[in-house]
């Protein structure tokens, strides 16, 4: 837990994915894709959004209108900048 520097309730640890990406969960694999890819990747699993999974355990819809620079910071736990999703 103390690698995650950015705390655990901003960093993403699992996320819902589009059928056409998704990992099968009882496959130990992860889902590849460039940061430019991640919204198309991640926006068409859900209506008005994906759902995200954070370290500290809660869940929340990440809304479609989150922008890619924000989107990285809550997928890299240790980059010295914490986003304030309210």
């Amino acid at each position: 837990m103390a690698d995650f520097r950015d705390g655990t309730s901003m960093s993403i640890i699992v996320v819902e994915a589009s059928s056409d990406q998704a990992v099968p969960w009882t496959k130990p694999e992860d889902l590849e894709i460039s940061a430019e890819e991640a919204l198309d990747a991640l926006l068409s699993a859900h209506e008005g959004g994906f759902l995200a999974l954070f370290a500290d355990g809660s869940a929340r819809l990440i809304p479609d209108s989150v922008d890619l620079d924000t989107l990285k910071n809550l997928f890299t736990i240790a980059d010295g900048n914490p986003v304030d999703l309210d």
